[in-house]
């Protein structure tokens, strides 16, 4: 089997026969170096007479490495999380809660997060997108951003964490994973879209000029569930008791009626 690694810095693919050229392995030794098939794992190259090789770096791709939940594949939901992130990309984002009283939706509702002054960089569904959990394990959000005014975010510079919902709910880790997150300041926003649409009726985007308003009548905030602009019922059971109610009341509305 031919081991491949690649230089971090100029993209050149060696393997370990090049260790034994002199002026290759020179060119080696001034970059860090990737295995070719498994990116997240940083090798050395060992010049060991007769044996020359790769060598992985301690506990090298050990950790994160399990992803929590599925994804989504539909087509609408892969054509709405890119047209989303282009457009957060080149606009300021604002947030805002739809509010219902029946069936009568408030057009504007309540303002949950703005951009102001913050720049920030945003990411979809990939590598880039990870955020690692404690058990060494990573939830994959669709799309993800962060201001570049604090490396942690903080409550007037919340991260972001979009789920866009279209055939499947966040599964019952994955849920516990981004609630978890929601006290750490990030949002967490369930965007849910209907078929063949890039919005639904209880989640919409509006692009202006400057900024792109996003409006979501479910998301997660400060450790707490939010539909429709309030605080949903608390837990009084176990963790998978009470996403099982979640599943049959609070994602079941959305799911049915989008």
């Amino acid at each position: 089997m031919v081991i491949v690694a690649r230089g971090q810095i100029t993209g050149a693919r060696y393997t370990e026969t090049d260790i034994v050229n002199p002026s290759t392995y020179a060119r080696m030794q001034m970059e860090p170096l990737f295995l070719e098939d498994d990116p997240d794992v940083l090798v050395w190259p060992i010049r060991r007479e007769g044996a020359p090789h790769f060598r992985r770096s301690s506990n090298a791709g050990s950790i994160y490495r399990s992803l929590v939940g599925r994804r989504e594949t539909d087509p609408t939901h892969s054509r709405c999380v890119e047209t989303l992130t282009r457009e957060l990309c080149a606009k300021r984002l604002r947030v805002w809660s739809a509010t219902f009283d029946g069936e009568s939706r408030d057009p504007q509702g309540f303002a949950v997060h703005g951009q102001g002054d913050d720049v920030y960089d945003w990411w979809q569904d990939g590598a880039a997108c990870r955020i690692p959990l404690s058990d060494g394990r990573f939830i994959q959000p669709d799309i993800c951003g962060r201001s570049r005014a604090s490396l942690f975010p903080t409550a007037r510079s919340r991260s972001i964490v979009i789920e866009v919902v279209q055939t499947h709910l966040p599964e019952e880790e994955t849920f516990f994973a981004l609630l978890e997150l929601s006290r750490w300041n990030y949002v967490v926003l369930f965007y849910y879209v209907a078929p063949g649409k890039l919005h639904s009726k209880y989640s919409w985007f509006r692009s202006g000029e400057h900024e792109v308003d996003i409006t979501v009548a479910y998301f997660l905030l400060n450790g707490v569930v939010y539909r429709n602009g309030r605080e949903f019922e608390n837990r009084t059971n176990s963790d998978s008791e009470w996403y099982q109610y979640l599943r049959a009341t609070y994602f079941a509305t959305p799911m049915e009626k989008k």
